[in-house]
């Protein structure tokens, strides 16, 4: 084949991918865009969930972010605790996470101190017997750690005695239920993320009418706002790419006809040389 030839072909193949191929394109992209789920049985898609996710935390504060991501994985943590050391562990990420520049000795003191102010600490020094001496033991353990693993086995120690008769559930229900409250006490009422924007989701859209409305008693405008420009920009995204699959398919679709069209003009010329 010529160089002209060539050339052509190219030329060709740039004409069918950015002309008839783009026309298919908009048409697959009208009918993909305008179908973009947002809800599924009256309940907010995952996709949506995420939009509405990614655009709060967006707009929140590289602190806030932090410690609700803290709250999140802690309490997932929790969930997935098959042991004390499991729910010791994740205690100490947790606590290292909302305060990433705690040093060693600051979280082993902390941990000291909290634990002569617990009550089931009073409640062991007050006691008579032995129970005084297994107190202090515990307390001096967490006290003298010349390390994370050292802490961690004292910890570990101190919900052993301490919670003794409790199962682990039932200390998992508890860990919950203190985590809950200091996320009040934060200003956090709710755990993660994807659940504040599911709420806003359902508090900026009427099911029963199929449309977003705002109502001031139940949602702010700041962020009934951003629920809407999530469903926008979903939109445009689920658009954005049925047009560009719209394109790619009829592109795809010409230059295969225009080179099937060729290849007969070559057998026909052929035939006629011969």
């Amino acid at each position: 084949m010529s160089i002209e030839g060539v050339d052509k072909t190219n030329k060709q193949d740039l004409i069918f991918a950015s002309g008839t191929a783009l026309g298919g394109g908009i048409l697959s992209g009208l009918l993909g865009g305008s179908s973009a789920k947002l809800f599924y049985n009256d309940l907010p898609s995952d996709v949506f969930v995420n939009e509405v996710r990614q655009k709060i935390i967006n707009k929140t504060d590289d602190k806030t972010v932090r410690k609700m991501n803290a709250f999140e994985k802690y309490s997932l943590n929790i969930e997935k605790a098959n042991s004390l050391d499991d729910l010791v562990s994740a205690e100490i990420n947790f606590k290292l996470a909302c305060s990433p520049k705690t040093t060693f000795n600051e979280l082993k003191t902390k941990y000291a101190e909290k634990l002569v102010k617990s009550r089931r600490f009073s409640d062991f020094v007050n006691a008579s017997g032995r129970t005084v001496d297994i107190a202090l033991d515990v307390y001096q353990d967490i006290k003298d750690s010349e390390n994370i693993f050292a802490l961690k086995d004292a910890l570990v120690r101190q919900k052993e005695i301490f919670f003794e008769g409790y199962s682990l559930d039932e200390i998992k229900e508890m860990k919950k239920d203190g985590l809950a409250r200091m996320m009040l006490k934060q200003g956090f009422d709710i755990a993660t993320f994807d659940d504040y924007a599911q709420q806003a989701i359902t508090q900026s859209y009427n099911i029963q009418k199929g449309k977003f409305h705002f109502n001031p008693s139940k949602i702010s405008k700041e962020m009934y706002n951003i629920v809407v420009d999530a469903a926008k920009s979903l939109k445009r995204k689920t658009f954005a790419f049925y047009a560009l699959t719209g394109a790619l398919i009829s592109g795809g679709g010409t230059y295969s006809i225009i080179k099937i069209t060729d290849f007969f003009k070559e057998i026909r010329n052929y035939k006629h040389k011969k």
